[in-house]
């Protein structure tokens, strides 16, 4: 605990005394690449915000508090605007711990008793549910855009003896292909299951009787007769629709928002 607590008041100290000049969005987007670049990884079971820990620094350069609570909503809506701000955003997040450890619940259950297969993990990010699958005998391939999380779910693996395929990616420049996967992992992972073009590209992907695992916190915009229309051409095998607070053992989304359990096999025939 110590080790990690210096490690971040090392990065919080690295550019004390200097007075920034965040006033275009640029330079305070500069500011934030490079504290994130600074960050060491916190050990497994360690956690922080980067509300928390760049507020610090930002305070120990000078910055108000009503200041640096200003710099960090402008941060918010700015790792939005292009695909480099967002990872650096995640790479913060991970970094400092963010995000469930242990492996799905809904994931676990699905797969028990399954015979291992091919597994793609969209989004892995620390790879929790990346490794479990590769514990449980799956050849797992996992992508996602943060490369701090790749980074911490390879060494992970290679802690734990388990082999990963991991891919920088997005989910709109990964490849899924045809007929690859007999299951596709969607876990919190900012896929919509009320996507139109989502289950056709999942469908394609799949192996005959694959399966697709969905788990997220979501605004309940489609009816589940509206939801199961549109991703008729499969089977489903379950689904729960679940108030927010339900569901306490996930990404915090589902605090505040409902959580959707969805889970879908592609018929073993057309």
């Amino acid at each position: 605990m110590r080790t990690a607590l210096a490690g971040l008041l090392a990065s919080v100290l690295l550019l004390q005394g200097q007075a920034p000049d965040l006033a275009s969005d640029a330079a305070l987007w500069r500011d934030f690449s490079s504290w994130v670049d600074s960050l060491s990884p916190l050990p497994a079971g360690h956690r922080s915000t980067f509300a928390q820990t760049y507020a610090l620094t930002l305070r120990a350069r000078g910055i108000s508090a009503p200041e640096s609570a200003r710099l960090l909503q402008r941060i918010q809506r700015l790792h939005r605007s292009t695909p480099a701000r967002e990872a650096a955003y995640w790479d913060a997040l991970y970094k400092l711990g963010n995000g469930p450890d242990a492996p799905s619940t809904l994931l676990q259950e699905t797969i028990r008793g399954l015979p291992p297969g091919r597994a793609l993990d969209a989004a892995m990010g620390r790879g929790r549910n990346a490794l479990y699958l590769a514990s449980q005998g799956w050849d797992v391939t996992g992508y996602d855009l943060s490369p701090a999380a790749l980074a911490a779910a390879n060494t992970l693996a290679a802690q734990s003896d388990l082999k990963l395929t991991t891919h920088i990616a997005r989910h709109e420049t990964f490849d899924f292909g045809a007929a690859q996967w007999d299951l596709i992992v969607c876990l919190y992972n900012y896929m919509d299951p009320d996507d139109p073009k989502l289950p056709a590209r999942l469908h394609r992907a799949l192996r005959p009787n694959g399966l697709v695992v969905f788990q997220t916190a979501w605004r309940r915009e489609l009816t589940r007769r509206q939801l199961t229309r549109l991703w008729r051409n499969f089977h489903i095998l379950r689904y729960e629709d679940l108030d927010a607070g339900t569901v306490t053992d996930e990404w915090q989304a589902s605090l505040t928002y409902p959580t959707l359990k969805f889970v879908l096999q592609k018929p073993a025939t057309p």
